[in-house]
């Protein structure tokens, strides 16, 4: 800040200030080595933009493994064959009593019953029914007659009934035995099934292996790229810092008390904090009004902790409220002074003082 105390000559200067002459200067803040770094580096960079990179040449999916295309060719050529079997199935249900042959059972029923019975009845209960009539003398009577007819029916019925048993449970035994032959077709075609499914699993644990192998054979790719260098991620560390700081550089002049006044502190140029408690260094410069000399201060930053800690300049309101009370009041939030700057530097700009 320039010295005004002293030097300063007119109200002008203390209220608006000398003017600056203000340039800018660009610093390196890279060491030389960084600075070389960073020129590879964006060599680098610019000799890569819009090239892209050569397309990875390598299989990105394994595919089916060898195990699963067998058994793909194996149940391709098997499909009509289970299906028919699982139709026929169903189908053997449907129609299992229409296939059971009486034939076998009829003619084991002739042979092992109905010819023995027979003989039986010639051989012994036509003799005893002869014996038996012949003693009463009616050998020839319609008594004898309707004696072996109701013999000989007798035999029918039980042969009958034999019969009919007989093709009962001849009936049931085919039916258990194409149950049981169904039940052992199933049981195969389900352990089939079951050792296809298994084989179809470790298929697909050989094609999960394949597969980490094509991505392993990827990433050993994409490492080998250029962008991929992993010294790249040092970059950053390496140089640390912006190659250049833009520094604002001031020369001459001197700070005035509208320019002076502390930023954020007041709302535009009317009401603002001057107590000369929340000043520090303070140091007296030319008179505003009599008894009120302008100062050059800091801020306390014990109490306005966001200041800055340049030089500005302003009034002690301690002082002007000695003056001027009725441009002096208490900000009721903080219980500090307040100065109204617009009035003051209306009545100094007037000539009043």
């Amino acid at each position: 800040m320039g010295g005004i105390g002293d030097a300063i000559s007119g109200v002008g200067d203390v209220l608006f200030g000398s003017e600056k002459e203000v340039s800018t200067q660009k610093t390196p803040r890279l060491t030389p080595e960084q600075m070389e770094l960073l020129k590879k580096l964006s060599s680098q960079v610019s000799g890569q933009v819009g090239k892209g990179i050569d397309p990875y040449s390598g299989d990105l999916s394994a595919g089916p493994s060898k195990l699963q295309d067998t058994l793909f060719s194996i149940l391709e050529g098997r499909q009509p064959g289970l299906i028919n079997a699982l139709t026929n199935y169903g189908q053997e249900q449907l129609t299992q009593d229409e296939t059971y042959d009486q034939g076998a059972a009829k003619e084991y029923w002739q042979q092992s019953f109905v010819e023995p019975a027979k003989q039986q009845f010639w051989d012994d209960t036509i003799p005893q029914l002869q014996e038996q009539f012949a003693g009463q003398g009616a050998l020839s009577s319609g008594g004898f007659n309707r004696a072996v007819a109701d013999a000989a029916a007798d035999m029918n019925t039980q042969l009958g009934g034999k019969l009919g048993e007989i093709l009962y449970q001849g009936k049931q035994d085919f039916a258990n035995r194409q149950l049981q032959e169904r039940q052992v077709g199933l049981s195969t075609l389900d352990r089939a099934l079951n050792e296809m499914n298994a084989l179809m699993q470790t298929g697909q644990t050989q094609r999960g292996i394949e597969q980490g192998g094509l991505d392993a054979e990827l990433q050993k790719w994409q490492m080998s790229q250029p962008y991929n260098n992993p010294w790249l991620g040092h970059a950053g560390t390496a140089l640390g810092v912006n190659p250049y700081q833009i520094n604002t550089v001031a020369t001459g002049g001197g700070g005035g008390l509208m320019g002076g006044l502390m930023p954020g502190v007041g709302v535009g140029i009317g009401s603002m904090f001057s107590d000369s408690r929340l000043k520090t260094d303070v140091e007296q410069l030319k008179e505003v009004l009599p008894g009120v000399p302008a100062v050059r201060f800091k801020w306390n930053r014990d109490l306005l902790p966001d200041a800055d800690d340049e030089p500005h300049i302003g009034v002690i309101a301690q002082d002007l409220q000695q003056v001027r009370p009725e441009m002096v009041h208490t900000d009721d939030a903080t219980g500090y002074l307040r100065v109204d700057y617009e009035n003051l530097l209306k009545e100094v700009e007037h000539g009043v003082y």
